[in-house]
């Protein structure tokens, strides 16, 4: 399967996943780091010189979200770091060649990737997600996903991420015709749930099948395009709730989705 990770957020040369890079390199077509300018970035990068197939892609930080208002940007929570999080996927995702992609914050570190491919050889157009923070329902509906690493078609994913950065840039937002500007305002959804209707933006799935449910069955479009695993079955990990000052790892504190699911 041709498929490529992003490690993506900021790298200072202490992240976990840097010192586990030859594992990681062995899972994947390229590895690509899409992070931000430091004065510490020529320091770390020049000990993966080693590796073929990393590539590193940076920018300057943009601002951070105005508290009150999300300003400079439109549709984004004062003080959230989900932009960054948007754009410096979308560059990773502009980097990358592969089919598939796999997509994993710069703080985390998982062993084992196995379990995604799996699940996407058995469906191509699914959104394979860790359900680190999984919520099976949220306001009555099943799309608050694990956001931390999933794995899924690099076209459908970027196509859905660029409609959301145009207008979170102050654009006109491109996909209105057939979808409201609301179902990517993180003033409205919460970022999990952002991030679950620009795939299925992306993927072109049209609104009013979103929430279809048959009693019996569940949420029908749900099952056809999402997929939950569980990050215990990644072999090693450490995944972080960073607001919380948390760190969850298999020896250590294992997360557990069900003590979650609130």
């Amino acid at each position: 399967m041709n498929i490529d990770l992003i490690i993506q957020g900021p790298v200072d040369g202490k992240n976990a996943f840097l010192s586990h890079m030859d594992n990681i390199c062995k899972q994947f077509n390229r590895v690509i780091i899409s992070t931000w300018d430091s004065d510490d970035q020529q320091e770390w990068s020049s000990k993966l010189s080693k590796h073929d197939n990393v590539t590193i892609v940076s920018q300057e930080l943009p601002p951070r979200p105005e508290s009150k208002t999300g300003a400079p940007y439109t549709g984004i929570t004062g003080d959230s770091t989900f932009y960054w999080a948007c754009l410096s996927t979308y560059n990773g995702l502009l980097e990358s060649t592969a089919e598939y992609i796999v997509k994993m914050r710069s703080d985390e570190y998982y062993e084992n990737f196995s379990v995604l491919k799996k699940e996407l050889r058995k469906s191509k157009n699914k959104f394979v997600f860790g359900n680190i923070f999984y919520k099976l329902l949220w306001l009555k509906r099943p799309y608050h996903l694990g956001d931390h690493v999933y794995a899924t078609r690099k076209d459908v994913i970027l196509n859905g991420i660029q409609a959301a950065l145009e207008y979170y840039n102050g654009g006109a937002f491109s996909k209105e015709e057939d979808y409201y500007a609301k179902e990517i305002d993180q003033n409205i959804h919460c970022a999990e749930i952002v991030l679950a209707q620009m795939y299925l933006i992306g993927l072109g799935v049209p609104r009013e099948d979103w929430d279809y449910y048959v009693h019996g069955e569940g949420f029908v479009t749900f099952k056809k395009y999402f997929k939950s695993v569980d990050i215990n079955m990644m072999g090693d990990y450490l995944a972080r709730w960073a607001a919380a000052n948390t760190t969850f790892s298999p020896r250590v504190n294992p997360f557990v989705r069900h003590e979650w699911d609130r």
